[in-house]
């Protein structure tokens, strides 16, 4: 083989895998876990014949914007609170959660005490935590001039820090261990309405977390009730829906894989999850991968299919009976004229006087009257034994003429 015909063969190889090759761009926070999710995501779909870049955005409100805008082809964010339009759900990836730090040896028993006069950090502005801070110090009535809102933690020391995330590192621990962990009730009356309970009312973004006393050592001497967004993957609703369904499915069937990087990610990503739970609506993709195992509408009705036929067929039963029914009834009436035709002709054979005979002729023309009118009312059916009965009818009338003629 030739050295051009080695090229060409080449190029066809690597033109036939490329074509094999979906490419999209997957946004992310610097924020952990995202970033090793978004690694492990992005392996497993290297796997799956996907070509990724993983691009680091400041954070949730920038990857909406760049989803929306196209820049991107799907997101990695918190859940927000409120529809965006053209934009949905792919998969739930893990909840995040939030910590309430506040320095001070003492227990702080109210969300008032830890925030006014004090320095807050509640992550980048226009982030899911600080969002979510405002709309905390509106549902409890902080102004904002009772606080100091910083941009940077490095810079000045905050006296709390308000922030979503995953579970705190070991390094983490270390840093803040001059810190100490705010809980929004007491866990022993969870279900109880406590203040936790209402802030979820509130907000139907989040939901109660519940993190076990001493999860990070003296940051939490007791259990400490709080709340957990969810964190999810999210594209715009135009994305090819064939895409999001690989996509969708890849993750689904990995999760466990993806559970080695954090562990939390199976606690969101469950195929039997309740679709209407989300805030943003599910693309059509990643739909269809979820209703996959769903019975089909005959399935789904399988049991009221059944009684419906088995009322179709026992009405149909009591139908076929009553018209059987009727129809013998009138047949029965014809039998009883017919006997009554044959009952005047034996009498007509005994009678002897004029009177008698017109006397019969009447009865059988009141008779035959009478089975017309039964007839125009369909008691009686213009069927062959109508027939019989007015041709022996008519025999009888004829006989009564011909017995009066001859008696002339």
């Amino acid at each position: 083989m030739s050295g051009w015909s080695y090229v060409f063969l080449s190029l066809f190889v690597l033109s036939a895998c490329t074509a094999d090759t979906e490419k999209f761009v997957l946004g992310v926070s610097a924020e952990e876990p995202g970033p090793r999710i978004a690694a492990a995501a992005k392996q497993l779909l290297v796997d799956a014949r996907f070509s990724v870049e993983v691009r680091s955005i400041a954070n949730s409100a920038d990857i909406i914007t760049a989803v929306r805008d196209g820049d991107i082809d799907f997101g990695i964010i918190e859940e927000p609170a409120a529809l965006i339009p053209d934009l949905t759900t792919v998969v739930p990836l893990y909840p995040s959660i939030l910590h309430v730090l506040y320095k001070g040896e003492e227990t702080a028993n109210r969300f008032t005490d830890v925030i006014v006069g004090k320095r807050i950090y509640a992550g980048p502005p226009d982030g899911t935590a600080s969002r979510f801070f405002a709309q905390l110090g509106d549902y409890f009535e902080i102004d904002a001039e009772n606080y100091t809102v910083l941009n940077d933690p490095w810079v000045v020391s905050p006296d709390v820090y308000f922030v979503f995330g995953g579970l705190l590192d070991t390094y983490s621990r270390r840093r803040l261990r001059d810190y100490r962990l705010f809980s929004f009730g007491d866990a022993a009356q969870l279900g109880k309405g406590t203040l936790v309970e209402g802030i979820v009312l509130q907000f139907p973004n989040v939901k109660v977390f519940v993190l076990p006393e001493q999860i990070y050592g003296n940051l939490n001497l007791n259990t400490v009730l709080t709340i957990a967004t969810r964190t999810v993957l999210v594209t715009a609703a135009s994305t090819d829906a064939e895409r999001v369904y690989n996509v969708a499915s890849t993750l689904f069937e990995n999760s466990q894989r993806l559970s080695t990087e954090y562990p939390l990610v199976t606690r969101e990503m469950n195929e039997n999850i309740q679709l209407s739970s989300f805030t943003l609506p599910v693309h059509a993709g990643a739909r269809r991968y979820l209703d996959k195992d769903a019975p089909t509408m005959i399935e789904r009705y399988a049991d009221v299919i059944a009684l419906g036929l088995t009322i179709a067929l026992m009405l149909g039963s009591a139908l076929v009976a009553l018209y059987k029914f009727r129809k013998t009834r009138k047949k029965e009436r014809i039998d009883d004229y017919y006997n009554q035709i044959l009952e005047l002709r034996h009498k007509l054979r005994e009678v002897e006087t004029e009177e008698h005979r017109r006397g019969i002729e009447n009865q059988v023309k009141n008779i035959q009257e009478e089975v017309f009118l039964l007839l125009v009312d369909e008691r009686v059916n213009a069927n062959e034994s109508l027939t019989i009965f007015l041709n022996l009818s008519n025999q009888v009338l004829s006989e009564a003429q011909d017995d009066r003629a001859a008696a002339r």
